[in-house]
């Protein structure tokens, strides 16, 4: 559980610092690998949900930027970061 908790930590850091890292439009098949370790393995549900929300988040904004909106990068920085960790 130990190592559990090591990857999560430094997946979760990874994710907020660089989360452009994971945005492989249209699959998102990292950040879907990190939700399915996150849930096989029972880290935390939190990191679980921190990567869901970053995913839905880089939809959205591939989404709106494919039908022209340009909203930019794509981040999770409109949520409240403490919620998250």
């Amino acid at each position: 559980m130990d190592m559990c908790r090591s990857l999560k930590t430094v997946l979760s850091a990874w994710l907020e610092t660089y989360p452009n890292d994971f945005r492989e439009p249209p699959e998102y098949s990292t950040l879907n690998s990190l939700v399915q370790f996150a849930i096989c393995n029972a880290c935390d549900n939190d990191f679980a949900q921190k990567a869901r929300d970053q995913l839905s988040a880089f939809r959205e904004c591939d989404c709106s930027e494919h039908i022209g909106s340009g909203l930019g990068m794509c981040s999770l920085s409109h949520l409240n970061r403490t919620e998250l960790c």
